[in-house]
């Protein structure tokens, strides 16, 4: 949704992305309880930059942050590649409720 809202600001499209959940959810093999999430998020707040600031879906990924983390640690002890580590570098609330630094990291 980020980045359809992205685009949406640079080409000038002015998207309803509540609305675009209301439509997808209609057609969309993604249960329609989340899009109807979504959807409150946006008509909560239309100017929403980012579904991880909504105060709704932030607690939730907060509350459930300690699985997360505990399954990624689950994935990397035996070298299983695990592309869900980055919502956790979003997530790092020592630091804020959405946070990105990148920083040089020696793995040898």
């Amino acid at each position: 949704m980020n980045l359809i809202r992205a685009k949406s600001i640079g080409k000038g499209w002015d998207l309803k992305l509540g609305e675009l959940a209301r439509i997808w959810k209609g057609g969309c093999i993604i249960s329609a309880v989340f899009f109807d999430r979504i959807e409150k998020a946006y008509d909560r707040n239309p100017d929403l930059p980012n579904l991880l600031v909504d105060p709704e879906f932030a607690k939730e990924i907060i509350d459930r942050q300690f699985s997360g983390r505990r399954v990624v640690c689950l994935a990397i002890n035996p070298g299983i590649s695990t592309p869900g580590t980055f919502l956790f570098s979003e997530l790092d609330t020592s630091h804020g409720l959405v946070y990105i630094q990148w920083r040089k990291v020696s793995i040898i």
